[in-house]
């Protein structure tokens, strides 16, 4: 793996870590508003959200720039 992939790695795991502790260790949905966040952190979290949903470790559902995630690993699995 390569030093980028594994950093991209390091930091998805990381944004994962806050949402399953913000989860209640997966027990509770969170509640994510980016309305409020520059544009440029507004994609960020959009591009975790997504690759997380893609590899399975969350459930999202999303309106507008309000976001309901179900932790539902706690560990990036690719």
């Amino acid at each position: 793996m390569t030093r980028v992939a594994e950093q991209v790695k390091t930091n998805t795991q990381l944004f994962l870590d806050e949402l399953w502790k913000h989860s209640d260790n997966g027990k509770e949905v969170v509640d994510i508003n980016i309305g409020e966040l520059s544009k440029d952190y507004k994609y960020f979290v959009k591009a975790y959200l997504l690759y997380l949903q893609k590899i399975g470790c969350i459930e999202c559902d999303y309106f507008g720039d309000h976001y309901l995630v179900a932790v539902k690993s706690k560990e990036v699995s690719q």
